[in-house]
Formats: C-alpha cells, structure tokens, sequence
C-alpha cells in the first residue's frame, strides 16, 4: 500500500454559501449536506498548525462554502504566513462579497492561487448559474486585487477564471476569455457535475470554442475510459479533506458522510489513525469490497472506478509523475484531468 507523507491539506475555512448555484450541493434533491454551516477560527487553525510541528507545506482553504464570508479569513491567512504554510484557494470562490480587508490580506499573506467562479461575460448569462451574484461586483474586486498585487510588488495570488460550461452560456465562451485576459486572469473551462444541468448545445462549435475535443462529462469517459474528476480521488492520499470544525471528509467532493476522526482537536495523528481513511483508500484501488460506512461506497466517482476496472494506482500517484504529467498534458493523463490537477499542491 502506497503511503505518502500528510504535508498538504484541505481545510474548509467556510461551507456557507450566499449564491443558489442550481448544482450545488447545498441544493441537492436528497437534502443531505454533512459539512454543516460554520466557519474555521482563527484559534482552532493556530493550535492546529502548532500541532503539525511544521510538517505542513501547503493548505487549500476553499471547498463547499466561500470563504469570503469567513470574517475571521485574513488572521487565517496571516497564521499561515507566520507558519510557514502556503495557502490557496483553488477549489473556487464567487467573490461577490469581499472586505477590503480580506482583499489585501489574500495579496499580503502570499495566497498562492485563487480560482474564481465566472461562468458568463454578460450579468443575465452570469447570474442564471450564479444565481444572487453581480457580475460587476467580481470584476471590480478582481481589479482591486490586481491594484494590491501592484502596490506590494506581488505576482501573487494567480488568478484563474473558472468557466462552468452550459448550454444557457457557450455563447459567451469567447467573450469571457477576453475579459480573463484582460484583467491577467488565466482561463479554464471546465464541465459542471450535474450532465442534467443545462448541457452544451452545440458540441462542435463548443470543442473549437473551448479547445476541448469533449463537450460533457460523459463523451470524456468514453473517448479517455476513465472519469473526468477522477484527480479527486487523489485527495485522500495527498491532501485529505478536513471540515471546517476538523471532522475528516476526505475529498472535496464527499458531502454526505465523514470517516470519523477529528484532525483540528487531535492533530494530524488523527489521519493516520483513522481506519476509515485506510480502508477507503484501498477501496479506491481495487483492493477490498466497498462497506456501507465508508462515504466513497456512494460516491459516482467510485463507481465508475468499479464499472471500467481503471482503480488508482500507486504509479498515479507518484509526486514526480504528477509533476511530469502536468508537462506531458495529453500524452499521459488525458485532456482535461491534468488541467484540473492544475499545480494544485505541488
């Protein structure tokens, strides 16, 4: 069994929300949304990061909620910074409602990456995903945080345009990617989770439109064999998942159950303890049969693991291979998945 040191971690600092997005998990048809509402604090992450003994390299702080809505966000930065510890915030954010404060604190305390969530070039188009979120609010607070980068001499945070495609905004594709470059923004475009959720239209404008030679998440595991989020299930063996209240999720993804545990309370012995944890991990390549307390056991993710018989892999999972996949780009992991790793620990 493949073992990798914990020295990157997922810690939600916020899983409250204040847009609709139609596929969020908050909104699910079955109700259940195990994180809870809460925020990290600033004291829980302190003695967190003084148990760690400065083992830890790096943390990503995004997840289920926005962390903007966390008032207590830039002492979580700067107790990072005073660690040692990198911080992003690549998973996502709306940036809709963000202090100036916070603002200056992501430029400041070096966040290295922030990937927000744009899926429209036009307010309409916008906010019929977003919806409750003003377009003109996160591209003014983008510039704000370009002004910052430029008053401390900071090339970071990197930031990233997030492009959920749908069939309501490919007609945008184009116009947004003009407005990512110029506010210096990266661009990605990437396929929502939900396939019932509006899917793309025209498949052939949108492949030349995206660069994507697939337009869902479906034709990308027929044409590749294996699933488009598969990097996911990487989580659990390079930077676990842990609530905002230090419960162990996992993965970005699991927002049904947890696997016991409390990593905040008892420090990162707590991962390595956890025989949940363990036993997921082998479930995950293959090893053992799935068992109901287990969360991955319900996950789509899983089951299209058991369904093509591609389990993870140790080789997968090398850092070196990662690294190189990331070079490689098609040749090795398929297009789209190393796109979706994108640097994101390394």
């Amino acid at each position: 069994m493949i073992r990798i040191p914990t020295t990157h971690l997922r810690i939600d600092s916020c899983s409250r929300c204040q847009l609709e997005c139609g596929s969020c998990p908050r909104n699910g048809p079955d109700g259940v949304y195990a994180p809870g509402e809460g925020l990290l604090s600033v004291a829980a992450f302190e003695k967190f990061l003084s148990s760690a003994g400065g083992t830890l390299r790096s943390v990503e702080i995004a997840s289920q909620g926005e962390i903007f809505l966390n008032p207590e966000l830039p002492g979580l930065l700067s107790a990072a910074a005073a660690a040692g510890v990198a911080v992003s915030a690549d998973t996502g954010v709306n940036l809709n409602n963000a202090s100036p404060e916070a603002l200056e604190a992501l430029v400041r305390f070096g966040v290295r990456r922030l990937r927000v969530s744009v899926d429209g070039a036009t307010q309409e188009v916008y906010a019929a995903y977003r919806a409750g979120g003003d377009l003109a609010v996160v591209l003014e607070n983008v510039r704000r945080i370009n002004s910052l980068k430029r008053r401390y001499r900071s090339r970071y945070p990197k930031l990233k345009w997030q492009f959920l495609a749908f069939g309501h905004n490919e007609h945008e594709l184009g116009a947004a990617r003009q407005l990512a470059l110029g506010l210096g923004m990266s661009f990605e475009v990437k396929l929502p989770r939900e396939p019932s959720c509006s899917p793309v239209r025209d498949a052939a404008k949108f492949s030349k439109d995206s660069g994507l030679p697939y337009s869902s998440r479906k034709e990308f595991l027929l044409k590749y064999g294996f699933d488009y989020a598969r990097a996911t299930c990487y989580q659990l063996w390079l930077a676990p998942q842990l609530n905002w209240d230090g419960r162990i999720l996992g993965c970005s993804w699991n927002h049904w159950g947890e696997f016991g545990g409390n990593a905040l309370s008892d420090g990162l012995g707590a991962l390595a303890a956890s025989e949940t944890l363990a036993y997921a991990r082998k479930m995950l390549m293959g090893g053992v049969p799935p068992r109901p307390d287990i969360p991955c056991s319900s996950c789509a993710l899983y089951r299209t693991l058991r369904e093509t018989g591609r389990w993870i892999t140790g080789w997968e999972l090398h850092p070196a291979r990662l690294a190189l996949s990331r070079l490689a780009g098609n040749l090795l992991l398929g297009s789209g998945l190393v796109s979706q790793w994108d640097r994101r620990f390394y």
